[in-house]
């Protein structure tokens, strides 16, 4: 009976958000289509501009949390930022509205939602991990679940097909630490397996593997039996060699069975497509002309990288610009498009084949 009483209410959409440098939210779709009604498979990314939340926040803007309400079918959007505000917006009004918001005393940096539980876990600057619910589409009072931690660099939730589930967070005192989930409270095991190096960002591709970012400036793969055992079992990928032993600065998901890694100044990208905790194909690509830093003081490529999509052996990835004269210049040698957002939003789309 119970199982039956707790249907879940909330479901993910086909939705994806993201800021730009004035803290306006933008949330759009983007899907393959076919390039003419001739042509056989879909071919060509196309993306559509959904809504735009004018001046969200007052600072940077670290958490996107999309969510749809399946008795109503109405989208909503759940935001974190450096302002230290949380905010819950209606998505299904022309213009969309604020709901509900809470102040928190610190800086928010990392965060999952869980849809079944109908909350949000996240993290402050302290490290200290938090959860506040939006039952009822109201946000409550966030309450402490796990404190007196080390700065977080990452914070994110497995789910097994055993029905098991782990918060995994990685500080930055080279430490991975694995808890009992919904049950934070319950440290399972901790890691420290690399010296005066940290975990600063992962991507959670299971059910294959986990890929860690090093701030050595390397990529592991992490085998996901080091969350359910009690050893810790991962591989050094050496990508560095990959891109003339460049610093692998950020790694993007692309789906289960394959990630992006690119060095510090995007000047290459290598793709990665995986099986189990095994790298089955690398491909490396010069985009060096599409000029996504301009000079060494242009911190900002991390926030340039909006999102990739595979069909079969091809990778669309899009990266953001925000004026018309950033754009890639049309002599690159790169096969790409230039799509128009927004007013001030433009993104290049590019493709690698496998």
């Amino acid at each position: 009976m119970d199982s039956v009483a707790k249907a879940i209410r909330f479901t993910l959409p086909s939705l994806r958000a993201f800021s730009d440098s004035n803290h306006n939210v933008i949330i759009y779709n983007s899907s393959f289509t076919h390039e003419t009604k001739e042509s056989a498979p879909p071919s060509v990314l196309a993306v559509n501009l959904v809504k735009t939340i004018n001046k969200a926040h007052d600072s940077l803007i670290s958490i996107f949390e999309l969510f749809t309400d399946s008795t109503t079918s109405n989208n909503y959007l759940i935001t974190a930022s450096y302002d230290k505000q949380i905010k819950l917006w209606d998505l299904s009004t022309e213009t969309p509205s604020l709901i509900d918001s809470l102040k928190h005393p610190k800086k928010i940096d990392h965060a999952f939602i869980d849809l079944k539980e109908e909350k949000l876990v996240f993290s402050d600057r302290t490290g200290d991990i938090f959860e506040t619910y939006f039952k009822d589409l109201k946000l409550t009072k966030p309450e402490v679940i796990q404190a007196n931690m080390d700065t977080l660099a990452f914070l994110t939730r497995l789910d097994f097909p055993n029905g098991k589930s782990y918060c995994v967070v990685a500080d930055e005192a080279e430490k991975l630490k694995v808890f009992k989930y919904p049950e934070i409270y319950h440290l399972m095991r901790v890691y420290s397996p690399y010296k005066q190096t940290n975990f600063t960002k992962i991507l959670n591709l299971t059910p294959n593997a986990l890929v860690a970012l090093l701030s050595s400036g390397d990529v592991a793969l992490i085998n996901t039996d080091s969350f359910v055992g009690t050893e810790y079992k991962a591989k050094q990928l050496d990508l560095k060699s990959k891109v003339e032993n460049k610093q692998i600065t950020n790694i993007f998901k692309v789906d289960s069975e394959c990630f992006i890694a690119v060095d510090d100044f995007f000047t290459a990208i290598i793709v990665c497509t995986l099986k189990g905790d095994e790298i089955v194909n690398e491909k490396v690509v010069d985009i060096s002309d599409l000029r996504i830093i301009r000079d060494e003081k242009d911190h900002s490529a991390s926030q340039r990288f909006i999102e990739a999509q595979r069909l079969e052996n091809r990778v669309s990835i899009l990266i953001k610009f925000e004026s018309k004269q950033e754009l890639a210049h049309e002599e690159s040698n790169l096969l790409h498009k230039q799509i128009k957002l927004s007013e001030n939003v433009y993104f290049t789309e590019f493709t690698v084949n496998l």
